[in-house]
């Protein structure tokens, strides 16, 4: 007798081979399997909310809901932030709680949509995800007409932050935080060049050539690093 087929969906779990489908079906029975505690940081939203998410190990972490059908989320596990694909087990174990908890509100958040303005990351700034148009005529000056953030964040954020009317992602101090860092590389890297040129810093301190060195999407710079030399006696 001819050994049957396993199906498609199975796989070996040390088997490289996978797809995007397949790694989120993984998150979603992790979600059912495990015991998760989850809260609504904002009652008030019972869907597009904020909810604190506690795993069976104890550890605990904050998911955002922004829409369901485009499947905007966020969480700040670590796997959400490196995986690519938009989910993690916990924003799965909120989802499975609002589909049993929440149903009426559920089935009609799917078909309405979010009626909320959220201000999240977009690009080199920041930006209003949906419902631009719902936006106060008072903060509207701070934007351009696609939505995304005409003033420096640093100022507009305390102002956003004050207004019922906005919510601001999660995702936004990490953003700024980021990016921040990047600049502040960029701001060293262009230091130490002119230093070179300047005779302030010996360019044999260096394991590359400037060229180079670089920062990645992180803000961590790049593997050519400067490097002190021991003087010889």
């Amino acid at each position: 007798m001819s050994a049957k087929k396993k199906p498609k969906s199975e796989q070996h779990a040390t088997d490289w081979r996978t797809t995007d489908e397949l790694e989120i079906q993984r998150r979603v029975q992790r979600a059912i399997d495990e015991k998760h505690s989850v809260t609504n940081l904002t009652p008030e939203h019972p869907v597009f909310s904020n909810f604190t998410v506690r795993s069976p190990t104890g550890m605990t972490y904050q998911v955002e809901i922004r829409d369901l059908a485009g499947r905007s989320f966020s969480c700040t596990c670590p796997d959400f932030r490196t995986n690519g694909l938009g989910t993690c087990k916990h924003v799965e174990a909120t989802l499975i709680r609002l589909k049993r908890r929440e149903k009426s509100h559920f089935r009609g958040a799917e078909k309405a949509g979010s009626p909320r303005i959220d201000l999240v990351p977009g690009g080199d700034s920041l930006r209003i995800e949906r419902n631009f148009s719902s936006l106060p005529p008072s903060l509207r000056p701070l934007f351009a007409a696609d939505g995304t953030l005409r003033a420096d964040p640093a100022e507009a954020l305390p102002r956003l932050r004050r207004s019922s009317k906005i919510r601001v992602s999660q995702d936004v101090d990490h953003f700024l935080e980021t990016r921040r860092r990047t600049e502040e590389r960029l701001v060293l890297r262009r230091d130490y060049e002119t230093g070179v040129v300047e005779g302030r810093h010996p360019e044999h301190v260096t394991l590359c050539p400037l060229s180079a060195l670089s920062v990645s999407a992180r803000g961590h710079a790049a593997p050519c690093l400067r490097r002190t030399r021991v003087a010889r006696r």
